[in-house]
């Protein structure tokens, strides 16, 4: 026994980056020595050491995380219109009055009762509990918008997987990447969690195709692996950075931070790529259309999104185009752990859906008086 505490209070010291050689090490020993009984020794220790190391350091970036997503202030809700582009069908026409009109920004003040008394609502649901972090909703068409905490850095979980992905597909429809170049899965790309290419022998090959829709479908970790990897998170965090993203790549990792208002704009881009590309564009909103784990919702509690979820330890995210008559942008950031997370996702989402719905009812009623014959 004195032995194996000896053994283990030297592993202890090196940590868990060096454990991997010390294994070799032992191995090394026990091929040499003839005793069972130090051979016997040398693997309950290192085994042990295993346990204790692996353990730290889980401990260890569950702190980290947590760390990231807690936040002790408690922001107001802010409120206002972000900039949209305006359609111009020349001076002193009613088709451009009208479409002005719909997009105007309208003081808080000026608003209806009923749209006051939603995002209030929503100020009182994300202020009196610690627990929740951030949301951000915007009117695609208009601007409108109403966020909480958006600028709060916050762990990716993977959400961080749809700015990545939307780059390589627009990458792709600039000719810069060929979807059909194929990479191959060996061990180093071995990751746990979320995904079934861990269930797949090593040496298979995959299109580049074929990792994306992984990804999105089933938050892949090993596809999200292979593709940083072969297209460099610093050309990801540059093509964000110069779209005002301010949050995501900070860190050297492949994961690391982000907030509702960099969310904001993946999806934004998103969906404008696939307005403005049938080929790519709408093609890879259709992959995010199909992802699976899906917690917001439209306003009836239906899963009409484009979204990309994230899940890990504490954090649980979600963050969406909704296909309303009207599409909007719903980004939920949270730190609600194994809580009543679905529950609190459909609250804010119902809640997110009636004040859309109203706020459009408002901008028709007021913009029907435009004369157009």
């Amino acid at each position: 026994m004195k032995v194996i505490n000896n053994t283990l209070n030297i592993i202890r010291g090196v940590g868990a980056k060096t454990l991997k050689f010390l294994v070799y090490i032992g191995i090394g020993i026990c091929s040499i020595l003839t005793s069972k009984i130090t051979i016997l020794i040398l693997v309950i220790a290192l085994g042990m050491a295993l346990v204790q190391v692996s353990t730290g350091f889980r401990e260890e970036v569950i702190k980290k995380e947590e760390e990231m997503i807690y936040n002790n202030e408690a922001p107001s809700i802010d409120y206002y219109y972000d900039s949209v582009k305006l359609e111009n069908y020349g001076d002193n026409m009613a088709i451009t009055d009208m479409i002005h009109c719909y997009q105007d920004a309208t003081g808080i003040d000026k608003l209806p009762t009923n749209i006051v008394d939603s995002i209030k609502e929503l100020e009182n649901m994300y202020s009196n509990d610690s627990r929740k972090f951030s949301f951000l909703y915007q009117d695609l068409f208009s601007g409108f918008t109403v966020s909480y905490n958006a600028d709060g850095a916050i762990f990716t979980a993977s959400t961080i997987k749809a700015p990545a992905m939307i780059y390589i597909y627009e990458m792709a429809s600039q000719g810069k990447i060929d979807l059909n170049e194929k990479l191959v899965y060996t061990s180093n790309f071995y990751h746990g969690g979320s995904g079934i290419i861990q269930t797949k022998p090593y040496n298979t090959e995959y299109t580049i195709e074929e990792l994306l829709q992984y990804t999105i479908y089933e938050s892949d970790n090993i596809g999200y692996k292979m593709l940083m990897h072969r297209f460099g998170r610093e050309n990801i965090y540059n093509f964000w950075q110069n779209k005002g993203a301010k949050n995501i790549f900070k860190h050297n990792t492949i994961w690391g931070y982000t907030s509702t208002n960099d969310a904001l704009l993946y999806m934004r881009e998103l969906y404008q790529f696939s307005k403005e590309n049938e080929e790519y564009g709408a093609k890879l909103l259709e992959h995010f259309k199909k992802a699976k784990w899906k917690l917001i919702t439209d306003k009836n509690g239906e899963y009409n999104t484009a979204n990309k979820g994230g899940w890990s330890n504490a954090t649980i995210h979600d963050i969406a185009i909704v296909f309303d008559e009207n599409p909007y942008v719903l980004a939920i950031m949270t730190n609600l752990g194994d809580g009543n997370y679905k529950q609190f996702f459909s609250d804010t989402s119902k809640k997110i859906g009636k004040l859309h719905e109203d706020y459009w009812k408002y901008k028709v009623d007021t913009c029907s008086n435009i004369k157009l014959y």
